[in-house]
């Protein structure tokens, strides 16, 4: 520790904290954790606080869990209501251990945690949810759910949730969410559920947590989320994006591919999707696409099969159908419909229904393979049972006319209702033209 420092300790605790907080702050753990440590022996709670951190984190310090218990359960005893929270949860994964045996690290320790000590777990958290800490609110609750049944109080559980939640604490809002759905039984109490679960994401995400933030975006491509995150999302994208973020390149991409959350800007969407593309399956086939289409780019059908075959190479469903489709039209290089074939099945193995009816038709005949009606019949039905409605159609014309089996026109007939339930064209007069069904 520099001179400087232990005059400003001994001088002013409140002066040194500030400065071992700006320290770490300013990225200098090491620095941070000789003035915490200096400060939490003279019986500073924060500090005492700051180092079992420090050593949870390897911050500045070796790590050492057994530390890092010893320090949280001085500051917890001293009614520090963050470490009596955290100290709740070590226990509940049985990662506070070390602090009733009092043994050291090993040095080749393999760092597995113990068993769960939830009658320490619930005391400890118990202080700090009374006391009004949300976190610890939601970690009472959790062990209330969780604890073997002597313990278990569901009831409880759901009051310090709620208590929790109400107070914007993320953790309180999955876990109120989570409690309140077994009691829901109407629409409204459904909705109600949905309103915290997306609480829970907005205020994780705008804590900086990454999956969340995807997961919001994610709901308002699918068009389930709300129109007001998309501003805070298309921001959070940009600035990861901006940082090398390649995942977020792409998630930018699409944003400005489709105007949410920022102007709609398909020359921008392009230019992120490139960079996403280097290292992102799911950016290789958007900007594969985009080049096909010409969209924000010059068309290069070349270049756009180029991309969409590495992402299909990567195992993306998707990119392997749309390679197969552009090998069996010749599209970006030369016609190559039994690879084609093979790709299709890659898809239809992991459920895709446009495959399989791909499938269909190349068996069907006229795309240079070998006609073989009876496996079209097969694709045509496994993508009809999921709903592919063009299927359906192709199947009812196999059934009718006994091609590649048994004819069936009450199948047929069965599949054309549903194909016309789709609003699938031709369906219609198909329907009109099969003989009617006998009499019952």
């Amino acid at each position: 520790m520099r001179v400087v420092d232990r005059l400003i300790a001994f001088a002013s605790p409140k002066v040194a904290l500030r400065r071992a907080l700006r320290l770490s702050d300013q990225g200098k753990p090491g620095e941070a954790f000789a003035l915490f440590t200096r400060l939490a022996r003279a019986g500073i709670i924060e500090a005492e606080y700051r180092v079992a951190h420090a050593y949870l984190e390897g911050a500045g310090v070796p790590p050492s869990r057994v530390e890092g218990a010893r320090w949280l359960q001085r500051a917890a005893g001293r009614g520090h209501l963050e470490a009596q929270s955290l100290l709740a949860t070590l226990c509940v994964h049985g990662l506070a251990e070390g602090i009733k045996t009092g043994q050291p690290d090993r040095l080749f320790a393999d760092d597995k945690p113990g068993e769960p000590d939830f009658a320490s777990a619930l005391a400890w958290a118990r202080q700090a949810a009374e006391a009004g800490s949300a976190k610890a609110q939601a970690v009472l609750a959790y062990v209330l759910t969780c604890a073997p049944e002597p313990l278990r109080d569901l009831a409880e559980a759901h009051r310090w949730y709620r208590h929790s939640a109400a107070t914007g604490c993320p953790e309180g809002c999955l876990g109120y969410a989570l409690s309140l759905a077994p009691r829901t039984h109407d629409e409204a109490g459904r909705r109600e559920v949905a309103e915290h679960l997306h609480r829970w994401l907005r205020l994780s995400a705008d804590g900086g947590d990454r999956a969340a933030q995807v997961d919001l975006a994610n709901l308002l491509l699918d068009g389930t989320g709300d129109p007001e995150d998309s501003a805070r999302i298309a921001h959070w994208f940009a600035q990861a994006a901006a940082a090398g973020d390649l995942v977020a390149a792409f998630n930018l991409g699409i944003l400005l591919d489709k105007g949410l959350g920022i102007d709609r800007d398909e020359r921008q969407a392009a230019d992120w999707l490139r960079r996403a593309a280097e290292g992102v399956p799911q950016a290789q086939l958007s900007y594969g696409r985009m080049l096909a289409d010409g969209r924000g780019v010059t068309a290069d059908p070349d270049g756009a099969r180029a991309w969409i075959a590495r992402a299909a190479a990567a195992g993306l469903t998707e990119a392997q159908v749309a390679l197969a489709e552009m090998m069996v039209n010749g599209r970006g290089g030369p016609r190559d419909p039994a690879t084609a074939v093979e790709l299709f099945e890659k898809a239809a193995d992991h459920g895709h229904s446009g495959a399989m009816f791909a499938l269909g038709a190349l068996h069907a005949g006229g795309h240079d393979l070998p006609e073989d009606r009876t496996a079209a019949r097969r694709w045509f039905r496994a993508a009809a049972e999921r709903g592919h409605g063009q299927a359906q159609l192709m199947l009812a014309h196999y059934l009718a006319a006994g091609a590649g089996g048994e004819p069936d026109p009450a199948q047929a007939r069965s599949w054309l209702e549903q194909a016309c339930a789709q609003g699938i064209e031709a369906s219609q007069a198909a329907l009109a033209a099969l003989p009617s069904p006998p009499p019952q």
